[in-house]
């Protein structure tokens, strides 16, 4: 266990930001977003089912969530989410992690294939501000090729990857927190807050990743709001922290699916009702 600081942070380290009322809900001014996770970087993440106990995937699927790193520049290689191989190659499954110091990689297959990986426009700071990630995989079969896109607050990354990587035999398990690679190596760990996580079977659109944005305002996901329509097709949403207590229950799925993820290496502390996405 990582006797890491843990950040407690104010109003003033939340995501900035005003609801576009034009394309919400009046519930949504409702929703309840009142913790996060906090990881330490050394040995903490967390981890689900696999991607085909999820569904049976194709080419397409989307995933969202949102992060508030602990240092002011990341390293290359921590990472946001996964589902990878426990090989050191990072092979044959996907992953959100940091290109470089300010930017952010979305890919598919091979993490070091720069034709199968998106990446972010750079993003500031990342140590003071909640920010929001969306990676899409939009695939049509009846194209040789696919498109892997990234969103960071609502924007598209000047980088679109392609790719002809056929998902539907990913047995890897989803996680938060860490790289495929993890050994004896902890360079691969996420050092921050992690929220409101997502999985749907399906490419988001380019309007959806701007309203699931909203400004800086995390809402709703198993209900349609505004230009977001593809709450059938969400398959996993943790919360993470808003229902969730203790290490020993884990974090639970507000879908109802029942994809509880457990807490690796992480004690009930983690679980912080002080700094989570949102005004």
């Amino acid at each position: 266990m990582s006797n890491a600081v843990r950040s407690r942070g104010g109003t003033g380290s939340r995501a900035p930001g005003l609801i576009d009322t034009s394309a919400v809900k009046a519930s949504l001014f409702h929703y309840n977003n009142a913790a996060s996770i906090v990881l330490s970087g050394t040995d903490e993440y967390i981890v689900g089912p696999s991607m085909d106990s999820l569904a049976t995937f194709t080419k397409s699927f989307s995933v969202s969530m949102w992060f508030r790193w602990e240092v002011a520049a990341p390293v290359a290689f921590r990472f946001l989410a996964e589902a990878n191989t426990t090989a050191a190659t990072l092979a044959d499954g996907w992953g959100l992690f940091w290109h470089n110091a300010t930017q952010l990689k979305f890919f598919i297959g091979f993490w070091n294939d720069n034709s199968k990986y998106a990446v972010s426009d750079a993003i500031s700071n990342l140590n003071s501000e909640w920010h929001h990630v969306v990676g899409v995989y939009d695939g049509n079969q009846t194209l040789d090729t696919d498109t892997i896109k990234i969103y960071v607050d609502g924007g598209l990354g000047a980088n679109v990857g392609t790719t002809t990587l056929d998902i539907t035999a990913l047995d890897k398990n989803v996680s938060i927190g860490r790289g495929g690679n993890v050994g004896s190596n902890n360079t691969h760990y996420m050092r921050g807050h992690s929220d409101e996580f997502a999985l749907w079977d399906t490419p988001l659109s380019e309007a959806e990743a701007i309203a699931i944005y909203n400004e800086g305002v995390p809402f709703d996901l198993t209900g349609d709001t505004g230009n977001y329509t593809s709450s059938s097709s969400l398959l996993l949403h943790w919360r993470l922290g808003e229902e969730d207590t203790n290490t020993t229950d884990g974090i639970h799925d507000a879908t109802g699916n029942g994809h509880t993820a457990t807490m690796t290496n992480m004690e009930d502390g983690d679980i912080d009702i002080t700094d989570y996405a949102g005004i």
